[in-house]
C-alpha cells in the first residue's frame, strides 16, 4: 500500500460514519443500525440507514449510499480531495489538500475582498447613500435584501478605497492586478455593487451598476485575476448549493438581479451565469448540484438564443434540462415584481423539457402552406427527434408531427431510421 492509500485509510478509520453522519443530522438507533432522514431527496420518514458495521450509509427511496467520504462529498457538494481535507481536519491528521498552498497563497486577495466589501456596505449605510439607496428601494431592493447580498456602494472619490487598502499594506501592484485599483485610483466609483463569491462562498470580485443617469456602461465587473475566472464562476453557488439538495432542482437564471428577486420569494435555489453562454466548467459545477436542472432565461430573442446554448451544452453531459419559457420581454426580476409568486411557482410546475422546447420554437413562423418550408421544418424536427432515446416518446412525436403536416407515419419513421444510422456512421468515423 503506498503512502497516498495509507493516509487515505487512516482518516476513514478515524472517522466513524455514524459520528460524521450525527453531524450533519439526527439519527436514531435500530438495532445494529442507525434510520434519520435521508439529505438527498425530500424525504418524510427516515429511510437512510448507517451500519458503524459496515461503515456504510443507504437509503432505501432514492438510492444513494456509499462510505463516509461518499457522504461528506454529496452532502456538502465537494471533491473527494476536499471531503478528505475535511474529514482530517476534524480528526487532527495533517493532510494538506493540494489547492491548499494556492489557497494560502492568495489569501491575502480574499482578505483584500473582504475589506473592499465591508468598505462598500458601510457607504451604503452611511448619509451619503441617499440616491442610491433610492434607486436600491425602488426596484424592491429593501434593506433585508441588501444585507442578505451584501450590497454595497462606491463612493464618487476617485481613490478612498485604494488609500484605505494601502493603509492596510497592500501595495498597487496587488490592487491593481486583482482590480479593485487601477493606477492610482479606484475601479469602481459611484456604483451601487454587488460582491461575486466563488463556489465556497469567498468574494473574489464585485459588479458594479451605475444608479444615476450616465453615459458610463451600466455594469461594470472585476476583470479575471488570479482568484476570479469568469467562466468558472456561479452567482450564488454557494447558497444554492445547499437549497437545491433539499428541492432537488437548480434554476438557472442570467443576471444576479434574477436571482436576487427569485431569493426573495423563497426561491434561493437559484444561480445565474457570469453572461449568458455557459461554460463546461460552468455545466459540470451545475451537474454537481442537481441533475434537474431549470432554465430561465429572459423572454426576449437573446434569452431564447441563451436557452437553446446552454440547453444544448448540458445535453452534452447526458441531462435534460427544463425551460421556463418567459411571456414577451419579461425578464425573472420583472415577471416576479409585476405577477408575484404564485404565478412564478405556475411557471415553475409547468417547466418543459428543454428538447420539447427546442421542437416548440422550430414551428414559429413556419408557413405550412409552402411545400419548401414545411419539408425544412419536418427535416429539421427528425434531427431533434433523432437525438431522443425513449422510443416511446419518439412515437408519441412522430405520430403528432405526421399528423401536423398531413404526411405518413411510416415515410417519417423511415426517414428518421435513416438519419439515425447515416449519425451512427458519422459517430464511428469520429473515432
Amino acid at each position: 500500500m503506498n503512502q497516498n492509500n495509507d493516509i487515505i485509510q487512516q482518516i476513514k478509520s478515524k472517522n466513524d460514519i455514524v459520528d460524521v453522519v450525527s453531524e450533519y443530522l439526527p439519527l436514531e438507533q435500530r438495532g445494529k443500525n442507525f434510520l434519520g432522514v435521508c439529505p438527498f431527496h425530500q424525504d418524510n420518514h427516515p429511510s437512510m440507514s448507517v451500519s458503524r458495521e459496515k461503515q456504510i450509509f443507504n437509503c432505501f427511496a432514492c438510492g444513494t449510499k456509499g462510505n463516509v467520504f461518499n457522504f461528506v462529498m454529496k452532502r456538502e457538494n465537494i471533491t473527494f480531495r476536499e471531503a478528505l481535507a475535511k474529514l482530517a481536519k476534524r480528526v487532527g491528521i495533517n493532510y494538506q489538500y493540494t489547492n491548499s498552498d494556492a489557497i494560502e497563497k492568495n489569501q491575502p486577495l480574499y482578505d483584500a475582498y473582504k475589506l473592499a466589501s465591508k468598505y462598500y456596505q458601510n457607504n451604503l449605510a452611511s448619509s451619503l447613500a441617499n440616491k442610491a439607496k433610492k434607486y436600491l428601494l425602488d426596484r424592491k431592493i429593501d434593506d433585508t435584501l441588501i444585507k442578505e447580498f451584501e450590497v454595497g456602494l462606491s463612493l464618487g472619490s476617485k481613490d478612498d478605497l485604494t488609500t484605505l487598502l494601502t493603509k492596510k499594506n497592500y501595495d498597487l501592484t496587488t490592487l491593481n492586478q486583482i482590480g479593485l485599483s487601477s493606477g492610482e485610483h479606484d475601479v469602481f466609483i459611484e456604483r451601487v455593487v454587488f460582491p461575486l463569491y466563488d463556489i465556497q462562498g469567498r468574494i473574489v470580485g464585485f459588479s458594479g451598476r451605475i444608479y444615476e443617469k450616465s453615459d458610463l456602461n451600466k455594469y461594470l465587473n472585476t476583470k479575471e485575476t488570479p482568484i476570479f475566472k469568469k467562466g468558472m464562476t456561479i452567482y450564488h453557488y454557494h447558497v444554492a448549493k445547499e437549497e437545491a439538495r433539499i428541492k432537488n432542482s437548480v434554476i438557472v437564471m442570467e443576471g444576479f438581479m434574477d436571482v436576487i428577486r427569485a431569493s426573495s420569494i423563497g426561491y434561493k435555489n437559484t444561480v445565474a451565469l457570469m453572461g449568458t453562454a455557459m461554460t463546461s466548467e460552468q455545466a459540470n459545477l451545475l451537474k454537481r448540484l442537481s441533475s434537474n436542472i431549470i432554465l430561465c432565461f429572459d423572454g426576449d430573442n437573446a434569452g431564447r438564443k441563451a436557452t437553446l446554448a446552454n440547453g444544448n451544452q448540458l445535453e452534452e453531459l447526458g441531462l435534460s434540462p427544463k425551460v421556463i419559457s418567459l411571456p414577451g420581454e419579461d425578464d425573472p426580476d420583472t415577471f416576479i415584481l409585476t405577477y408575484g409568486k404564485e404565478k412564478f411557482q405556475a411557471l415553475v410546475d409547468h417547466a418543459i423539457y428543454f428538447s420539447d422546447y427546442k421542437l416548440d420554437l422550430l414551428k414559429q413562423g413556419v408557413d405550412f402552406q409552402s411545400d419548401l418550408e414545411k419539408t425544412t421544418y419536418i427535416n429539421q424536427m427528425l434531427k431533434e427527434i433523432s437525438k431522443i432515446k425513449d422510443e416511446i416518446r419518439c412515437e408519441i412525436i412522430l405520430k403528432r408531427l405526421a399528423k401536423e403536416c398531413d404526411i405518413g407515419y411510416n415515410t417519417l419513421d423511415k426517414r428518421l431510421q435513416e438519419m439515425k444510422k447515416q449519425e451512427g456512421k458519422s459517430n464511428s468515423s469520429d473515432l
